[in-house]
């Protein structure tokens, strides 16, 4: 679900230790989008873009066999992730679905086949990344902290909730990506929405809307109802120009910060739902 409305093919022109705007960002990423896009169009991979900027620049850059573009119709993070898996299980065959950020251009180049074959071959029936300390060490250095530590907590909510055995190594779930069997799918169909009246600020962090709707909570579904989730070691290296531009950025810095928070607390409140406990979460549809 690429959104870059503002990107131009072109040379990306920043050099270190210049400050980071905004539109600098968003080229680097659009930048990353094509490459990652295109990569997987050549493996023969059939790629749903769900794309809400109508940038007809972004759209023309990876025009090429196997990648079909759909216009959002439905706004917000989760949501157009959910649409582009729905369009994917209606206008697609297949056994296996990958979600990936677009960025992630080696998930693609290098870690493919070790992301997908325990799928195909009915061994899992979801697939998480895991990353080394070599892979780690490609990120920037705060970065690494926030989803080392999220990993932790979120691993630890898991046990104490009975969801994962306390001798689990557990998930490196903030990797991002996730390979799962079609079989599945309605896991990550599933909506929820925050539904409390209190206005405790902590609150304002319960977002099911954002990430968790599309990506985490499927993990946890799929683990309450039996499913076969499976760590998979790769080789992922974070983009050299991505981790360069967001080595020193306060904005990156704040955002991760955001994501681990955001994410940790709408967490919690689908496990008390799933515990039959009280939640500020109610599944909509």
């Amino acid at each position: 679900t690429p959104f870059y409305p503002n990107w131009t093919p072109g040379e990306l022109n920043w050099h270190v230790g210049q400050e980071v705007t905004p539109s600098l960002a968003e080229k680097m990423r659009g930048d990353l989008a094509v490459l990652t896009i295109n990569a997987a169009a050549e493996k023969g991979v059939n790629v749903v873009i769900v794309e809400g900027a109508k940038n007809h620049l972004f759209r023309e850059a990876i025009k090429r066999q196997y990648v079909s573009v759909y216009e959002e119709t439905i706004r917000g993070m989760s949501a157009g992730r959910q649409e582009a898996f729905e369009i994917a299980r209606k206008r697609h065959s297949g056994v296996a679905n990958l979600w990936i950020e677009p960025e992630k251009i080696s998930i693609i180049e290098d870690c493919l086949p070790q992301l997908m074959l325990p799928i195909l071959r009915d061994e899992a029936d979801m697939t998480i990344p895991w990353r080394d300390e070599t892979s780690f060490a490609t990120y920037p250095d705060f970065q690494v902290d926030f989803e080392m530590e999220s990993n932790k907590l979120c691993n630890e909510m898991l046990k104490s909730a009975g969801i994962l055995p306390l001798e689990h190594p557990g998930y490196d779930i903030w990797s991002g990506p996730r390979g799962w069997n079609r079989g599945i799918n309605p896991y990550f169909l599933r909506k929820y929405e925050y539904i409390s009246t209190s206005t405790d600020p902590k609150n304002d962090l319960i977002k099911p809307e954002e990430y968790c709707n599309a990506t985490f909570f499927p993990v946890i579904a799929t683990l309450i109802n039996g499913g076969e989730v499976l760590s998979v070691p790769v080789p992922y290296r974070n983009p050299v120009i991505q981790t360069k531009m967001e080595q020193d950025s306060q904005i990156f810095r704040n955002k991760r910060k955001y994501q681990r928070d955001s994410i940790l607390a709408t967490t919690e409140e689908y496990i008390a739902l799933h515990l039959g406990k009280p939640s500020k979460l109610a599944l909509v549809a």
